[in-house]
């Protein structure tokens, strides 16, 4: 999932549910949500997608 996470109180993807704190994801940052390889939900940023999932990252274009 990519897109404003700012406002969001939860994140969810499939059957994964995570309550947005205050400090995750950061104000003003390009914040990916995506399901980890132990099925658990985790932030990173978007410049770290080719990393973090690079069949994503192709069918992007990148």
């Amino acid at each position: 999932m990519i897109g404003d996470l700012q406002h969001a109180q939860q994140v969810r993807i499939g059957e994964q549910i995570s309550i947005v704190e205050t400090d995750q994801p950061a104000q003003g940052s390009q914040t990916v949500a995506y399901v980890n390889d132990l099925h658990v939900l985790e932030y990173g940023q978007l410049s770290d997608l080719k990393t973090i999932n690079p069949r994503i990252y192709h069918q992007m274009g990148g």
